[in-house]
């Protein structure tokens, strides 16, 4: 978007363009998005939409996709004399997005609210939520923040439906595992558990972000050595103390976020099926989940990530990396990928159409083809049950089914095959501090590599 002003309404002057997210997950509707500029005075300000320069199609930025490159998603523009800092509702992990950080030419330290200022009147507050407070003298803005669920729900098979669990709070991920996988576990019994019944996985990340929890704040103090209260309302834009005090305490809170849904997730979801004979299994957080999107693999049994067929919009080659990449930080043997998925299934596809994109994924460095999708098949029809739309039919009542068994076997020989022995890999690249992070494609390379060798 290119902005321009004047006072007359006919002779503008350009102030540039707003500056775009560098991530902007998949899963980014509901919140608006904040733009700090320079001060500027005038009586018209005029936006102009221009997709000259929008950069070729990227999974981590949605706006670049087929589907959104000519649309404008905002419903309604304001204009604020207010100071606020740039991008904060990504910067809070409300949603999965990375900006860069407020200046202080946008953000000048004289208009930010003073740290030392900001005072705690929790005590006056009565169980009604009524506020009795006797107001020192000066100007004062008084700021009600408090926490809720996301609100986001699933329901696996159609059935179950309820809210997320907290991602934080370990207690939470406990009572997760007992209610589903470890129901399982209950209802196949001591000798199929571990057994016929042995792994336990998380698909794509579909439940937005999270950013606030009842143990939140002991957990922050714990990794940060500070209080986050007083700073809380720079999770809502105001910039407290300056723009870079603000940015710090902002990026804190991120770390913090991706530090938890680590340790306080994953790692006792793993132990609690390990300690029942089970592996963990677990696709990619981003670009969903605020997180450093290889984190979460040094937790995990097996990485996995995703790549799909004919539907350029849902092409996920980041995933594939993530997941790649971090198995070989991590020393994971088995990394796996959801493959062969496709919207709207054709019906149109073979091994011979299939294979060389599997060939290509095992040359990246998965080692294990999840088939997607093998619904299971209830009744007598067919050629059966699909996954709606989504997927490539692998049933057995697929045309192909009984000749295609030397392509099954085929990818079962190169997995086994590429699992001998230790990844080769010439190039360590440092995805930085700032969250959220994940993998580089070669593309985006901070350094470019030469051909022939890999990272």
């Amino acid at each position: 978007v290119k902005l321009s002003v004047s006072n007359d309404g006919k002779e503008f002057r350009s102030l540039g363009r707003l500056k775009p997210t560098q991530f902007q997950g998949w899963q980014d509707r509901g919140m608006g998005c904040t733009h700090a500029l320079e001060e500027v005075r005038a009586r018209f300000f005029r936006f102009e939409f221009d997709t000259t320069g929008t950069p070729d199609m990227s999974e981590n930025t949605e706006g670049t996709k087929l589907r959104n490159r000519n649309r404008l998603g905002a419903s309604h523009i304001e204009l604020s004399s207010r100071p606020a800092i740039e991008h904060w509702e990504g910067k809070s992990g409300y949603r999965w997005r990375r900006s860069e950080w407020t200046t202080e030419k946008e953000c000048p330290t004289d208009l930010c609210v003073d740290a030392e200022s900001i005072i705690d009147i929790s005590q006056n507050m009565d169980a009604e939520g009524v506020l009795r407070w006797t107001v020192p003298p000066g100007n004062w803005t008084i700021q009600r923040i408090g926490f809720t669920t996301t609100g986001e729900t699933n329901n696996p098979a159609g059935t179950g439906s309820g809210l997320e669990c907290d991602k934080f709070n370990p207690h939470a991920a406990r009572i997760q595992f007992e209610g589903w996988f470890g129901k399982a576990l209950e209802r196949v019994g001591p000798e199929l558990a571990g057994n016929t019944l042995w792994r336990n996985h998380t698909d794509s990340w579909e439940a937005f972000s999270q950013n606030w929890s009842p143990v939140f704040r002991d957990e922050f103090m714990k990794r940060r050595g500070y209080d986050p209260v007083p700073w809380l309302p720079a999770m809502s834009g105001v910039p407290v103390g300056s723009a870079e005090r603000s940015e710090r305490f902002l990026y804190d809170i991120r770390r913090t976020i991706a530090d938890l849904v680590c340790e306080n997730f994953y790692q006792p979801f793993v132990k609690a099926g390990s300690d029942r004979g089970g592996v963990f299994s677990a696709e990619c957080m981003a670009p969903t989940m605020m997180s450093d999107g290889l984190q979460h693999f040094k937790y995990v049994d097996m990485p996995m990530g995703e790549f799909w067929l004919n539907s350029v919009n849902q092409d996920k080659p980041n995933d594939i990396e993530d997941a790649i990449s971090g198995g070989h930080i991590y020393g994971k043997k088995v990394i796996g990928a959801e493959a062969f998925t496709q919207n709207p299934i054709t019906w149109r596809v073979d091994p011979f159409y299939l294979k060389p994109m599997g060939d290509y994924n095992f040359a990246r460095g998965i080692n294990q083809i999840v088939l997607h999708v093998w619904a299971h098949q209830a009744f007598d029809k067919a050629p059966g049950v699909t996954l709606n739309r989504v997927g490539t039919f692998f049933g057995g009542s697929q045309t192909w089914h009984k000749p295609g068994k030397a392509w099954f076997e085929y990818l079962h020989r190169c997995s086994e095959m590429l699992r001998q022995g230790q990844p080769v890999i010439d190039v360590c690249y440092f995805i930085g501090e700032e969250q959220p992070a994940r993998s580089f494609l070669r593309s985006d390379l901070p350094l470019p590599l030469p051909d022939g060798y890999a990272y």
